[in-house]
């Protein structure tokens, strides 16, 4: 089953608790606090493999989630970190970022990467931190802390995978033009061929051979028939497949009565579909040629010579080419090549990975370099808070690194409460409230919990 899109909710791992131990050896009365941290928890990745060339594997589940860490141990023994998840996508999947109201509408799609480089790697949604055991926290003042922190939680990201197939080449036309046997003979590619329309239902990728280290690569894409933009036929599925293409081949089938009309049908849904595809360059092929007499194809390449004009996008091949017998098929090779070296290389291809970075949509929350990109870092700015008054009684506090801080404070250890209002106080947090107008008594938001404000925070 062929499958270029899906909607995924990813989880990554949470983070291990940190672990409230105390050194416990003969002689040793006052040996102190030695509990370990709790393990990072995994990270979730996208990782690019060209041998996909479907989404089938990962809609079928629909959920991931990622290894949590372990807990800390007495001694300062280290929890153990989670494992990394990679979830394996096909080169040119595009990235999207979903966003939902409270009723779960889809609101926004953001996209995030494009994956159409085999060097790429996104790390999609990163693992909590471990929390700090309680030697973490030992000072010249608290010298035996009996609290440790929670492990942080993973962050949960749901995306819309597109998969647009990356190739050099793009065979389109009509349904029964010949394109599956065109590309089984041009390539390495195996797909299903027979006497009906629609043979071809999913787009097939092969590799052309030039010589041992020069090869590009073909996309047979399912046949087109009027009204394919609008969902008629398979049109609008796989049309989207022909978009990174940096050259069309569009195989004309001369049995067909009104073959120059089938031409102009194909263009206009092309242009129909998308503007990008109606400048793309198209070599136009005659196929099978062994089933008609030359003097019926010559008399078609010059309608054909006629219709183009002096339209520079479209290049008709001289040559006539037989799918079936081969002929004219080493030829037909050679002049796509040609036709590739002079389109620049763009970082839509498949085989030479890009050395461009890929540019996220929210630059202040995203940092990449060519090889791998971290969609949302931890903490841009730990220090950054805003206090703010929801209503009568209610306020909110937010910033990373305090709702980092409160999400993973044990609520029901005091001495962890204490810490979670030293670090109000330190930060300026207290201060700032006090001037917006809270009173004792007042209910305080910070990230999941909610507490009674005291002066004497």
């Amino acid at each position: 089953m062929f499958c270029d899109q899906t909607i995924l909710k990813l989880h990554a791992g949470i983070g291990g608790n940190g672990c409230v131990a105390f050194r416990r050896e003969k002689f040793e009365p006052r040996g102190g606090p030695n509990g370990g941290d709790g393990g990072k928890g995994g990270n979730i990745l996208l990782v690019v493999n060209t041998a996909l060339n479907t989404l089938t594997h990962l809609d079928t589940y629909k959920q991931f989630t990622a290894e949590k860490g372990e807990m800390g141990k007495g001694q300062n023994k280290h929890g153990r970190n989670g494992v990394d998840l990679s979830l394996e996508v096909p080169l040119g999947t595009l990235v999207r970022e979903i966003m939902r109201d409270n009723e779960g509408q889809i609101l926004e799609k953001r996209e995030i990467a494009d994956l159409s480089s085999e060097s790429k790697t996104l790390l999609v949604a990163k693992g909590g931190r471990g929390g700090y055991g309680n030697a973490h926290f030992a000072t010249s003042i608290r010298q035996a802390p009996k609290f440790a922190e929670l492990g942080e939680e993973g962050e949960s990201i749901e995306v819309e995978l597109e998969l647009k197939l990356v190739a050099d080449i793009g065979i389109i036309g009509i349904p029964s033009s010949g394109k599956s046997t065109l590309i089984s003979v041009l390539s390495n590619a195996k797909p299903k061929i027979a006497a009906y329309p629609f043979t071809t239902l999913i787009p097939h990728l092969g590799v052309v051979q030039i010589d041992k280290k020069v090869t590009y690569v073909v996309a047979d894409i399912p046949g087109l028939i009027e009204g394919a933009h609008k969902g008629k036929g398979l049109g609008i599925q796989f049309l989207k497949h022909v978009q990174r293409c940096r050259l069309l081949v569009h195989l004309i089938d001369p049995t067909q009565e009104d073959a120059l009309e089938n031409f102009h049908i194909i263009n206009r849904e092309l242009e129909a579909f998308s503007s990008d595809l109606a400048t793309k360059k198209q070599i136009v092929v005659i196929n099978k040629s062994d089933a008609i007499d030359k003097p019926a194809i010559k008399e078609l390449q010059q309608v054909l010579k006629k219709a183009i004009g002096r339209k520079k996008r479209f290049q008709l091949s001289s040559k006539p080419i037989s799918a079936a017998t081969t002929e004219g098929i080493s030829e037909l090779k050679i002049l796509l090549f040609q036709e590739l070296r002079k389109n620049p290389q763009s970082t839509s291809s498949s085989h030479q990975p890009s050395t461009d970075n890929l540019q996220p949509t929210c630059p202040e929350r995203s940092r990449g370099t060519t090889d791998h990109l971290t969609y949302r870092p931890h903490l841009d700015n730990p220090k950054y808070f805003a206090a703010e008054k929801i209503k009568e009684g209610l306020y909110r506090v937010s910033g990373e690194r305090i709702e980092q801080i409160v999400n993973m404070s044990n609520f029901d250890n005091r001495e962890a409460m204490m810490r979670v209002r030293d670090v109000l106080k330190k930060m300026g947090i207290v201060k700032e409230l006090k001037k917006i107008g809270i009173q004792d008594g007042d209910r305080l938001e910070i990230g999941k919990h909610e507490l009674d404000f005291q002066s004497d925070f």
